[in-house]
């Protein structure tokens, strides 16, 4: 597996999600290498301990060439579109067998261009995209030049098929992956108090608790005097922690060790984002301990197909509001949102639903995948460059000449009646 990071135990909704396909691939016999260009730390502690290797491989070094003429991988899996740009061309010169699977964690250019999109008038999928159009080119050409591509979401898997033309044949939809609940969860009588969770360092998780700092918390904490919200987090910054008020009921706590145990004791778990993609860790962690969500249409995107969401979704201060003391205050309420939540759980992120039928993909035959090479026109294009072949030959002419090493005349078939030379026009 190839990371620019070294995934740390419950730092982020997506390194859980890369650390259950390494565990998944372990307890199915295989050996498993992790490869990151990022200094060791405590996630590469865990993974050794989990029986993986690990590897500080840095990218545009030919030494990672080596190391897979070495190793010989059977299946490399690369998080995200920016690793498969620096690596996936040195796989498939060093190991043409080896089989190329991009995680895309989420779709970038959805995350990014609806945070572009805050404060304007674009609407529709299409013409938001479109606002990050740069980031959309990329994402989509890696998807094409990889041989498997796995997507979190049913609403990802629906626009790179619908809107951007992908064939349905390179994606497959991995969601989180969580195991049976192992506690009874506690019911709504024993929880007290919001709460509200994610890395501080996603920029969709800071703007949503900022969102709650300014404008939703004043306004709920009028309605229920008595409630505080807590706010958990890893890499909050100092500006971020500062934003702890006691006197308020705004209480940010920062990292915390156990998640799950921090959002079972409270009543109901907020997640405002104005923008964002993928599943949504915060959520399904709510989830997994019984507490219903109230969030927005961005955060309950791609969670649970057509199955009523485990709690409430409003997409502006005044509804949210609502929503959430209308959660709070009314038990039968919560005990309805509480099971809809763990009912999506089970249906959609169990082991069997999620990491089973990914290794089935994985271990298909290798004749398999080398016929749906053959079908991949498009990246097998993207592979050639033949079809770019004048614009290099272009830049390289072009270079030379500035650097003195041509002949600077310029390479222009004469006419039947020749006019002025370009020397004659320049002393004009």
């Amino acid at each position: 597996m190839l990371g620019t990071l070294w995934p740390k135990l419950g730092a982020t909704a997506a390194f859980t999600r890369v650390l259950s396909i390494v565990t998944a691939l372990i307890q199915a016999g295989h050996q498993v290498t992790y490869a990151a260009d990022e200094r060791e730390n405590e996630g590469t502690t865990h993974l050794r301990a989990l029986g993986v290797e690990c590897l500080r491989l840095a990218p545009n070094d030919s030494s990672f060439d080596l190391w897979v003429l070495g190793a010989r991988p059977n299946i490399a899996i690369m998080d995200r579109y920016a690793t498969e740009e620096k690596f996936g061309w040195r796989l498939r010169a060093a190991c043409p067998s080896c089989i190329r699977v991009l995680d895309s964690i989420d779709l970038h250019c959805l995350r990014i261009a609806r945070g572009r999109a805050i404060g304007t008038t674009v609407d529709g999928l299409t013409a938001v995209a479109r606002l990050a159009s740069d980031v959309l080119h990329r994402e989509v050409a890696a998807i094409y030049r990889s041989d498997l591509t796995l997507v979190v979401s049913d609403f990802e898997w629906n626009f790179l098929v619908g809107e951007c033309g992908v064939p349905a044949t390179l994606l497959h939809l991995c969601r989180l992956s969580y195991p049976p609940r192992y506690q009874v969860v506690r019911e709504f009588a024993g929880r007290s108090d919001f709460c509200t969770i994610g890395n501080f360092r996603h920029p969709p998780n800071a703007d949503s608790v900022d969102w709650l700092r300014r404008e939703i918390w004043p306004e709920l904490r009028s309605r229920l005097p008595e409630a505080r919200l807590h706010v958990y987090g890893a890499n909050a910054t100092k500006d971020q922690l500062a934003w702890n008020r006691p006197d308020q009921g705004f209480l940010v706590h920062g990292w915390v060790a156990d998640q799950f145990d921090a959002l079972a004791t409270h009543r109901v778990s907020l997640a405002p984002l104005r923008y964002g993609a993928g599943i949504k860790g915060k959520i399904a962690d709510s989830w997994w301990v019984g507490t219903p969500v109230v969030s927005t249409t961005v955060g309950a995107e791609g969670m649970h197909e057509a199955l009523a969401f485990g709690g409430l979704v409003a997409d502006s201060v005044e509804p949210f509001v609502e929503a959430a003391v209308t959660l709070y205050s009314d038990a039968e309420g919560w005990g309805y949102a509480s099971r809809c939540g763990q009912a999506v759980l089970d249906r959609f992120y169990s082991h069997e639903v999620t990491l089973s039928p990914l290794l089935d993909k994985l271990m298909s035959a290798p004749e398999l995948w080398e016929a749906q090479r053959l079908r991949n026109l498009c990246g097998e294009i993207l592979w050639s460059q033949s079809h770019r072949a004048t614009e290099y030959l272009s830049r390289w002419i072009e270079a030379k000449r500035r650097a003195g090493r041509l002949d600077s005349s310029p390479r222009v078939a004469p006419s039947a009646e020749p006019g002025p030379s370009w020397k004659d026009k320049a002393q004009d």
